[in-house]
């Protein structure tokens, strides 16, 4: 079979937005989210562990998790618009550069891939786990912000099975 114009068995022509991901949801309206107003009814259980001056300003974290969100073509159609976050993330969770944590020893449990500490980690699920990537993050934060939490497919919901 070839796939010369005339032939009805061809298949279609791709749509070059279809190729180009995050081009589908170019045109949808941005949005400011403040993720700590109570009407984003956060599940965020920080375990208070001394010794976290490591923690990142909300700054980095909420441009960080602006850029993860927005890069994910499926989060943004199913929201409707681009969030730019504002002001404080989600109740109960922080990014921790774990590189810095030398002198501290955490429980293997609650760091999700012990190994990995040279790198930054969102903490404060009730899983006790910490999320490795902001993409990961990124999906829980969707649930949040559409009020269903207990619904969440993030990997560590899914790993945590239901603690949310």
């Amino acid at each position: 079979m070839t796939n010369a114009p005339n032939n009805p068995r061809s298949a279609p022509a791709l749509d070059p937005r279809t190729i180009r991901n995050t081009s589908i949801v170019d045109d949808l309206p941005t949005r400011s989210i403040d993720l700590s107003a109570p009407l984003y009814r956060s599940d965020g259980d920080l375990i208070n562990i001394a010794g976290y001056p490591q923690k990142q300003s909300h700054e980095v974290f909420l441009s960080l998790l602006t850029q993860a969100f927005n890069e994910n073509p499926k989060l943004v159609k199913k929201l409707g618009y681009h969030p730019t976050f504002t002001s404080a993330p989600p109740t109960g969770f922080f990014l921790v550069n774990f590189s810095k944590l030398d002198k501290l020893q955490f429980p293997a449990e609650y760091l999700s891939e012990p190994s990995k500490r040279g790198m930054m980690q969102v903490v404060g699920h009730a899983s006790d786990m910490a999320y490795t990537k902001m993409e990961d993050f990124a999906v829980h934060v969707f649930w949040i912000m559409v009020g269903k939490v207990g619904y969440c497919d993030c990997v560590l919901c899914v790993k945590g099975d239901g603690f949310d």
